[in-house]
């Protein structure tokens, strides 16, 4: 162990004879407050890191015992009459003139000895060890300097005796120049209420106990009136009488520095027949660290934190007016991926005259919630089923969640949606999806023991603490949330669905067959190329409400697994664009093990051509997507008679859906009707009213949105459908028909009429274009012959006889 002094207030004197020691890591580095008879360590300087004057070996003291404890002071002691003997020697006699010793700590360096061992040394050298409180008061005077005055020394509260300043409480004020306090600070230089500290309260916000220097405590000392009841405890405990003697003086300047508070705090807090309150400036006594915070959110959800700090902020609105308000800092446990990390949410508590129950208060202790059995069982249930909730989860949401655009850049970014949907919950992905900008979102305290989650042994108290939300993402509107954990079910699938498909048995058998396979991974082929050709495409081609949608939704049922739908209109028209969001949607896909269906895709299938640069872009990204996708992808389309013949062989299946037969809209029809009925089938529902609807000339889908018209007038009235509640669906279905019909025939006869118009137009156009050009030639022909006839005249006149051959008239 290497022994090293650390200078503090003056610069260090250069030594060459002793090497410059390593410079001390923070985790390696304590400070050893050492005093002799003849010189004074002055203990209220804090630990520094920075000049290493001289070093020289002295013993371990790692779990010494006392009798090290004393060799190992007394070693130390002598280590440093060496050194100066050793200045005196080489001739620096003016730098120790100019070296105040006093100003200096000794640090032991690569042995570090435990703080309790330390505080055992600090007692045998003295240091803190007399039961009085100085205080000092840091003014200006009338130059403007800062100086510093001590008030005087207590041995009891109330008794005034300055005699030294190596004492257990050093109390300093701070003062402005217009004489106003702006700083307290209590530094507890007692090695026993240090060790009483250490083991009573461990941890408080801003305060540090691991410490070989004095404990500080700025302003109030709340952390001693917050443990109070317990330190109180810990000295009744206690043998040492020194000991016991020093932790009761901490306390009684504690109540008499607190006095008026503890006073009004005991009168509102304690009053029979009152509710718990306090005023607004000492609101702080009924919030300790550590303690469970309920807060109620405006749209009612509740939540409870586990308090980290509080204090109190004064801000400036941009009225100029001020914004007086406690800061709450709390603790929650936040699931990331498969792991659970503490991570902190934020509230704050307004401003208000007077005294308030606590129960009125925006965030306030959990003990004192007029139902806090009840609400207590209820977080307790949310908080389980947020963590059976880590990892990845298909599950069903019927709420309201906070849905957060593509590039929100803050965590207020979100909006307000009311989702009824399938969702997926992936926390991981949730925080890869979005802005790095919103990372507070997991502004993370630290990680809590995952074997001990697993095992399901955590503290109920951090069960209650479990965020209220979830992160997560809505299959329907392609979007990540939070969502509220109290409405996420388990989804009821529909493993009949594939079966009440209306398809030829044979399409089915081949759709299943195929399925299975690739699910199981039961085949190991592959293609030449790694990686490339192993996934299974489908086409799926057809007249509209044929059941292409609904086979690729029933067969996502039947397998067990989520679908992600993919729309046109999330893809855009851009090519570099859709590559991206293809390539993104894909990739959520294949980690989800969810099946793909790329609904209505025509304008991704066109033939390509050699006018259309763009669009063949398009073509060329699905075709090379195609090729590497490793998952279940479903295709379809109307026009079939458009798409580009390199598809054929990127597809593995194309199955035809011709237009519905009167046998199949009687089974859709009766499986419909039946599916909404409480009963299974409704009495009124025979042959006679199914061969009715049958022979109507609709499709899958407008059968179930009559039905549901149906149902939902029946609902309306407060009674079962019946059937003029098809009938009458059918009717205003069949006026909708004709209605459109006639204005699909208005427009196309509209379109021919405009048409012919313009074919007249330009035929028109042309004739006159032509005329013009008739009319012009013969314009030109006459200006040309009177031009001539006086040439001609001209030239008679100058050689008569020889132009009579250009005589015009002739």
């Amino acid at each position: 162990m290497r022994f090293a002094i650390i200078g503090t207030d003056h610069e260090s004197p250069e030594i060459e004879s002793s090497p410059r020691p390593r410079d001390p890591s923070p985790c390696r580095l304590h400070a050893m407050e050492l005093a002799s008879d003849e010189e004074h360590v002055d203990s209220d300087v804090s630990q520094p890191s920075e000049q290493l004057v001289s070093s020289a070996p002295i013993p371990r003291s790692r779990n010494m015992k006392s009798t090290k404890h004393k060799r190992a002071s007394k070693r130390a002691r002598k280590r440093i009459r060496e050194e100066r003997e050793q200045l005196r020697r080489h001739g620096e006699n003016d730098v120790l003139e100019d070296f105040d010793y006093d100003s200096f700590i000794y640090f032991a360096i690569d042995e570090i000895p435990s703080l309790d061992i330390l505080d055992d040394i600090f007692a045998e050298d003295g240091l803190g060890n007399r039961c009085e409180l100085h205080t000092f008061e840091c003014r200006y005077n009338s130059r403007g300097e800062e100086i510093t005055l001590q008030v005087g020394a207590r041995e009891e509260i109330d008794i005034e005796d300055p005699k030294s300043h190596d004492v257990a409480l050093v109390l300093t004020r701070t003062f402005s120049n217009s004489k106003k306090l702006i700083l307290s600070r209590l530094d507890i230089r007692s090695p026993y209420i240090k060790t009483a500290l250490r083991k009573v309260v461990k941890a408080y916000p801003k305060v540090c106990f691991e410490t070989s220097g004095p404990v500080t405590l700025f302003d109030e000392p709340e952390c001693l009136f917050h443990y109070r009841k317990e330190l109180q405890l810990y000295t009744e405990k206690l043998s040492d009488f020194q000991a016991k003697q020093h932790v009761t003086f901490c306390l009684k300047y504690a109540s008499k520095a607190l006095q008026t508070e503890i006073s009004t705090y005991e009168k509102m807090m304690d009053k029979a027949g009152v509710s718990p309150g306090l005023e607004y400036s000492i609101l702080w006594m009924a919030f300790k660290p550590g303690d469970l915070i309920y807060h109620r959110h405006k749209d009612g959800k509740e939540i409870i934190v586990r308090l980290a700090s509080m204090k109190r902020e004064k801000n400036v609105r941009d009225d100029m007016t001020i914004d007086d308000h406690w800061h709450i800092e709390g603790e929650v446990i936040t699931c990331i991926g498969n792991n659970f990390k503490y991570t902190y949410q934020y509230g704050k508590i307004q401003q208000y005259d007077g005294y308030r129950p606590l129960f009125e208060l925006d965030w306030y202790p959990l003990e004192y919630h007029k139902d806090k059995y009840q609400v207590t069982q209820k977080i307790l249930a949310r908080g389980k089923a947020y963590i059976s909730l880590a990892g990845i989860h298909y599950q069903y949401y019927d709420g309201t969640a906070k849905i957060y655009p593509r590039k929100a850049e803050f965590t207020d970014d979100w909006q307000s949606r009311s989702i009824c949907h399938r969702i997926m919950v992936d926390s991981g992905e949730f925080y890869d999806n979005i802005s790095p900008f919103m990372l507070d979102l997991a502004d993370i305290s630290k990680t809590l023991d995952q074997a001990l989650v697993k095992s399901s042994k955590l503290p109920e108290d951090d069960i209650l603490i479990c965020n209220g939300e979830i992160p997560g993402f809505c299959l329907n509107t392609k979007q990540w949330g939070l969502f509220d954990v109290a409405k996420i079910q388990s989804i009821n699938l529909n493993a009949t669905a594939f079966d009440s498909l209306v398809l030829d048995p044979a399409k089915k058998s081949l759709i299943s067959s195929l399925v299975k396979e690739q699910v199981g991974q039961i085949s190991d082929f592959d293609d030449i190329v790694k990686g490339k050709g192993k996934g299974l495409i489908f086409l799926l081609y057809g007249e509209p409400g044929t059941g292409k949608t609904l086979t690729a939704e029933s067969i996502a049922d039947y397998t067990q697994r989520p679908l992600y739908t993919i729309g046109c209109g999330d893809l855009g028209t851009k090519s570099y664009n859709v590559e991206r969001v293809l390539n993104e949607s894909l990739a959520l896909a294949t980690k989800w093990k969810a099946l793909v269906l790329i609904d209505e895709a025509d304008v991704f299938m066109e033939e390509r051509s050699n006018n259309e640069l763009a669009r063949n872009e398009l073509v060329s990204v699905l075709l090379r997507i195609l090729e590497y996708f490793e998952g279940i992808m479903f295709l379809t389309t109307n026009r079939i008679g458009t798409i580009d013949p390199a598809f054929k062989s990127r597809i593995h299946l194309s199955l035809s859906y011709p237009v519905l037969g009167t046998d199949a809209r009687r089974k859709i029809w009766e499986g419909f009707i039946s599916k909404g009925s409480p009963s299974q089938s409704p009495l009124w529902l025979d042959s006679a009213f199914l061969d009715s609807v049958a022979n109507e000339p609709v499709n899958g889908r407008q059968i179930k949105n009559i039905v549901r018209v149906a149902y939902a007038q029946a609902a309306n009235a407060k009674r079962e459908v019946e059937p003029g509640d098809i009938t009458m669906g059918l009717i205003a279905h069949k006026e909708f028909e004709i209605e459109f019909s006639e204005a699909k025939d208005q427009k196309e006869s509209s379109r021919k009429r405009m048409e012919v118009e313009s074919a007249i137009s330009s035929r028109f156009a042309t004739m006159l274009d032509r005329y013009k050009l008739a009319a012009l030639w013969t314009l030109f022909m006459l200006v040309l012959a009177l031009e001539l006839d006086k040439i001609v005249e001209m030239a008679n006149s100058l050689m008569p006889g020889r132009w009579s051959v250009l005589n015009w008239s002739g």
